[in-house]
């Protein structure tokens, strides 16, 4: 969950980074033709539906298991423009009071996110599997 954290600081700090550049003048900021020759510096602008993904998963997800944190939690947005789908994935060996205090606590996380962001659109789909092999 710390890395998680760590990639949103990261893109937050890129993101202040362009603003701070765009409001140093046009001297230091790159040309579009520039950015265009450039694949990585395409602007793109994510949909409320995508950024919630990532906000979730930077927050809640996690995509190690240990025995400590067996469930592996990854949100992805639907094509549907409303949906996320929270994928839970854990070893065969653990029990399943784990898993639904995981799917649970995502559960509330989601309804605590939508209600802050006021997105009565937003819905969650959980999706579980069971991963072959034993947690480490």
């Amino acid at each position: 969950m710390q890395r998680s954290r760590l990639i949103v600081v990261l893109a937050l700090m890129l993101i202040g980074g362009s603003a701070l550049r765009g409001s140093l003048g046009a001297q230091s900021t790159p040309t579009k033709a520039k950015l265009s020759d450039r694949p990585g510096d395409a602007i793109y602008t994510p949909t409320k539906l995508e950024w919630a993904a990532l906000e979730l998963q930077a927050s809640y997800g996690n995509t190690n298991y240990t025995s400590e944190s067996p469930v592996m939690i990854q949100y992805v947005a639907l094509g549907d423009g409303s949906t996320l789908l929270c994928l839970l994935q854990y070893p065969p060996d653990v029990p399943a009071g784990v898993v639904k205090l995981n799917r649970d606590s995502q559960q509330y996380a989601f309804d605590r996110y939508k209600g802050t962001r006021g997105w009565s659109w937003l819905r969650l789909q959980f999706d579980e599997h069971t991963l072959s092999g034993k947690s480490r």
